[in-house]
């Protein structure tokens, strides 16, 4: 019996931490790179996207943007699971296949945080430093990494789809 309780009040907790956030409009953290690894462990596998494609993936969401890793691509998508990225392929999603997704906003924050911190060259211009984000898988979850920063704290589709 007290496992019971206890574990109707995990499940409680964590439903209601995810109503919070999507009731905030707001899913995924962004954190140091540093940071990442210790909170989520190292990076087992990545592959990279464009910053031009992640824009274009921003631009063509809704509320949220849906990710995943299939066949060593990065695929991002909507709530219907379609592409977000007109001119890649997306090998067709099953609604059972696991994916994590962010709000909209927090990618947003994410792609202005890489943009702005770049390196300056020996002429004393900017030069953006982020040209591609990374979709790594660690562990239990996925990230995207760019430029010494880590965006996480994503929802796992199923079960918490929008």
């Amino acid at each position: 019996m007290k496992k019971y309780f206890t574990s109707l009040f995990i499940v409680s907790f964590l439903i209601l931490i995810a109503g919070s956030m999507n009731a905030q409009g707001r899913v995924g953290k962004i954190f140091s790179d540093s940071g990442a690894k210790i909170l989520f462990g190292k990076v087992i596998s990545s592959v990279d996207i464009t910053v031009e494609d992640l824009r274009e993936a921003v631009s063509n969401a809704g509320d949220y943007v849906y990710i995943t890793i299939k066949n060593n691509q990065p695929v991002l998508t909507n709530v219907k699971r379609q592409s977000l990225i007109k001119r890649l392929y997306v090998p067709p999603m099953g609604k059972d296949e696991k994916m994590i997704l962010f709000s909209k906003n927090a990618v947003e924050d994410f792609l202005n945080q890489i943009s702005s911190t770049g390196r300056t060259d020996v002429k004393n211009a900017r030069v953006n430093a982020a040209a591609a984000v990374s979709v790594e898988r660690r562990g239990a979850t996925t990230t995207l990494s760019a430029n010494g920063y880590t965006l996480e704290m994503a929802l796992g589709c199923p079960p918490f789809c929008n």
